[in-house]
């Protein structure tokens, strides 16, 4: 199922994922999506970077949070 992605996942060092959790959502022209579709989305993500062992970070909490986040696993 995840084939051709598995390939260029591979090329990057590290995933950071927005936990969608306690962030309030607005479908807008781009975001057309549910929020269960979005939840869905989300642990889809976690789960094929899981099983393909790739690296990543769930960012949650406060937007001063996640802007430190990056910058706190590239140190």
């Amino acid at each position: 199922k995840i084939k051709k992605e598995k390939e260029w996942l591979k090329t990057y060092t590290h995933f950071f994922l927005l936990d969608p959790k306690g962030v309030p959502y607005k479908t807008d022209g781009v975001r057309k999506e549910s929020k269960n579709t979005r939840e869905a989305f989300h642990k889809s993500f976690v789960e094929i970077l899981s099983i393909l062992k790739l690296p990543y970070t769930i960012i949650s909490g406060r937007e001063q949070k996640k802007n430190r986040a990056p910058r706190a696993v590239s140190c």
